[in-house]
């Protein structure tokens, strides 16, 4: 029953945040699920730099280079590789889904440069974001959330582990 890890709701990056800043505003009507928030929220750091409290943690997130998920693989890997696996059709099928996303998102928020840079807020990386959302966001309350710290934690198979959320004090 050992507190290993707290981390308070300031140091995770979630939806309801993004949805409620001038860059959730911004894309307000354009994009409604959270994942997408998440990753724009996630990118917002990124663009932050060194200022962003979330420097840190998105310093030893990996590069594009260095992740092995199909979503990033090129279309004629993805075509051989996952060939006659299930996970092709859905690899396309999310692919196209985070395309077409992306391209209503950058329509919307061609005229703002300063809220959204191109250096950061561009296809290749909302599809980075999203490869880092599916190998370390973690679900919490009513949300997807990326949690530095915890999403660095692995356990057995079977282990005796329990991870909750709450207030200090008393988990929810």
């Amino acid at each position: 029953g050992d507190i290993l890890l707290r981390v308070p709701k300031s140091f995770q990056i979630s939806p309801t945040p993004v949805r409620s800043s001038p860059i959730g505003q911004a894309v307000a009507g354009v994009v409604e699920d959270d994942s997408a928030l998440l990753a724009l929220g996630l990118l917002a750091e990124v663009a932050k730099g060194e200022s962003s409290n979330f420097f840190p943690y998105v310093k030893i997130l990996p590069a594009w280079e260095d992740m092995q998920v199909p979503l990033l693989w090129p279309a004629s890997e993805r075509q051989t590789l996952l060939r006659g696996s299930h996970l092709a059709l859905a690899t396309e099928q999310l692919h196209s889904m985070l395309d077409e996303q992306w391209t209503a998102i950058a329509a919307a928020t061609k005229d703002l440069p300063e809220l959204f840079p191109p250096a950061t807020f561009n296809a290749r990386n909302w599809f980075w974001a999203h490869a880092i959302l599916l190998t370390r966001a973690l679900p919490f309350g009513n949300e997807l959330s990326l949690i530095p710290g915890l999403d660095l934690a692995n356990h057995q198979e079977g282990s005796n582990n329990t991870c909750s959320i709450g207030d200090i004090g008393r988990a929810s």
